[in-house]
C-alpha cells in the first residue's frame, strides 16, 4: 500500500534533486526521491567496502614501487603532446 509524504526542500535541494532525477533517467524528482529510500543499505555498504579494497589495493602498488610520481607522467606526456603540435605545425 502506498502512501504520499510530502516533504520541504530548499530551493538548492531542490535543483539538486532536479538535476539529479534528469541525469539518472527518473520521469520525476518523486521517482528519483522513492528510488533512493528503495536502495538496499546493503548495496551501499558492498560499494563502500569495494571501495576500501580498492584504494587498499591501489596503496600497495603504490607501496610496492609500481606506480610513478605524477610529475614524471606529465612531463612525458607534455614532451609527447609538444613533439606531436610540431608536427602538426
Amino acid at each position: 500500500m502506498n502512501k504520499e509524504v510530502t516533504i520541504e526542500l530548499s530551493d538548492a535541494e531542490l535543483l539538486r534533486a532536479e538535476k539529479c532525477a534528469e541525469l539518472c533517467g527518473f520521469a520525476s524528482v518523486s521517482e528519483y526521491l522513492a528510488h533512493l529510500l528503495k536502495v538496499e543499505p546493503t548495496s551501499t555498504r558492498e560499494r563502500l567496502a569495494a571501495l576500501d579494497a580498492a584504494i587498499a589495493q591501489g596503496l600497495a602498488e603504490a607501496d610496492a614501487g609500481l606506480c610513478r610520481p605524477a610529475a614524471e607522467v606529465f612531463d612525458r606526456l607534455e614532451k609527447k603532446f609538444r613533439a606531436a603540435a610540431r608536427k602538426v605545425r
